[in-house]
Formats: structure tokens, sequence, C-alpha cells
């Protein structure tokens, strides 16, 4: 975002965020949870749901790979 919008822009752009997650930590009388920045398995989850559903919808079926065990 740095790159696209230079340092003040991007400054500009993270700010709501943080101030929405200040805004949290004040109201309710609680520490940062980091899971709400931004859980990477629960990112994961929804994406491959909502792949999931879209091969559906084409009428396909998803499986995970097998691993390959190299020797």
């Amino acid at each position: 975002m740095r790159a696209k919008l230079g340092p003040v822009g991007a400054v500009t752009a993270a700010a709501p965020t943080r101030v929405r997650v200040l805004y949290s930590m004040i109201k309710y009388q609680k520490p940062l949870d980091p899971t709400r920045l931004g859980n990477p398995s629960l990112c994961r989850a929804r994406k491959e749901n909502a792949l999931r559903r879209a091969a559906k919808e084409l009428g396909y079926a998803l499986q995970p790979i097998q691993p390959v065990a190299v020797s």
C-alpha cells in the first residue's frame, strides 16, 4: 500500500482499522486479541468454503491433494 499511496497515504489508509481496534479495547476493557486482526486459519477456511461453493455451482467436487512422500 505504501508503494501505491506513499508513506502519508499508507498511514491514513491504515488508521481506521487501528482506531476500531483501539476503540473496542477501551469500550470493552479487554486486551488486544490478535486473532481479530486476521486469523490465517480462519481466512483460509473462508476461502476454501467459497471455492467449494463455486466449484459445486459449476458441477465440480474438490478433493485435497494427498502429499507424496519423497525419499
